[in-house]
Parts: C-alpha cells; sequence; structure tokens
C-alpha cells in the first residue's frame, strides 16, 4: 500500500499508533519508474503487481478495503480460468475449484493486497493458453502462453516454479495423448 501511494519506507511511529494516524502515508500517488525504483532500493519483489495495483488505485480508490478488491478481482478470474482448464481436459471443475478456494495459499492470498493472486492468474492463463496451443498445435497460442508464464514470475518469483510444473505437466499429457 505505501509503495503504490509513493512512500515505500515511511518513518514509523516509535509508539503504539492507530491505522488512522498512518492514512496520510498511504494517501499518495506513484508512478511505474518511481515503483520500481523504489522496489530496487528496498524490495526483493518484482514490480507488475505494484504497477497493477497502481493503476487499479486510480479508478477504485485509496482504501484497503479497495486495494483488496484488486487480488479479489483476480482470484475470481484465476477460479473461472482453473474452471476451463478442467473442462478442456475433460474433468468436472468442482473439486479443482474446491480445492483452490481450500488452500491456504490461493484462498487467503484472494482476499488480500497481494502478488500471489494476481500471479495466480497470470500462471493458470498460462496453462490455458498452452492447453489450447498444444491440441491446435498453434505457436502463437503457446508464444501467448510463455509471456503470460513470463508475467507470472514478473509478478512473484515463486510463480517461476509453477510455471515449470505446468509445462511439464502440458508436457506428459502431450506425451500420453494418442496422435491422430
Amino acid at each position: 500500500v505505501f509503495l503504490v501511494s509513493g512512500n515505500a519506507r515511511p518513518d514509523w511511529p516509535s509508539g503504539p499508533f492507530t491505522a488512522g494516524s498512518v492514512r496520510a502515508a498511504y494517501n499518495g500517488q506513484s508512478n511505474a519508474g518511481r515503483i520500481a525504483r523504489d522496489l530496487r532500493r528496498g524490495d526483493v519483489h518484482p514490480p507488475l503487481y505494484f504497477w497493477g495495483l497502481a493503476f487499479w488505485r486510480r479508478f477504485a480508490g485509496n482504501t484497503l478495503f479497495r486495494l483488496r478488491l484488486f487480488s479479489v478481482v483476480t482470484t475470481l478470474g484465476a477460479l473461472m480460468l482453473l474452471t476451463s482448464i478442467a473442462w478442456a481436459m475433460g474433468l468436472d471443475p468442482v473439486l479443482p475449484v474446491l480445492f483452490a478456494l481450500l488452500s491456504y495459499g490461493f484462498a487467503y492470498t484472494g482476499v488480500i493486497a497481494r502478488d500471489f493472486a494476481l500471479a495466480n492468474l497470470f500462471v493458470l492463463g498460462g496453462i490455458r493458453l498452452l492447453i489450447a496451443a498444444e491440441r491446435r498445435d498453434h505457436a502463437g497460442l503457446a508464444l501467448l502462453a510463455g509471456a503470460a508464464l513470463g508475467a507470472a514470475s514478473f509478478t512473484n518469483y515463486l510463480a517461476a516454479f509453477t510455471s515449470v510444473a505446468g509445462l511439464a505437466w502440458i508436457g506428459l499429457f502431450a506425451l500420453r495423448r494418442p496422435k491422430l
């Protein structure tokens, strides 16, 4: 919240404080260049989530509730992609969606302002595009899938592990599929 307000490292009070007393520190606006610079200086996260959140703030507002809606919206998109992936694989989507909703790493990050929710959206979008590319033998879709998986890693470094696993799974599934 502070990073996208242009106040990445505010001076913290030395004693107890209320949320209202620090509200002014997160009411500002930042831009992509400043966010990237502030991240290089004092953080380890890649910038894509913060750029998206800064854009979201411009039309949704500055309250913490409204900022959290960014993660809720991206999580809903990820659930739609998960449903689409299940259908594409010939599965009933109820169990995968329930598993995701009961997963701490998916559900918890879907309701707080965190970069994992956007990374999940990009990973699942990349996997859905890989499925479509493999089934249609379409190089353009494969490139879009790679861009989505790259965007996931540019959102959160840990998404690289999921992206590699997704690519491996798609590869194994393609090997098992009978050739026509």
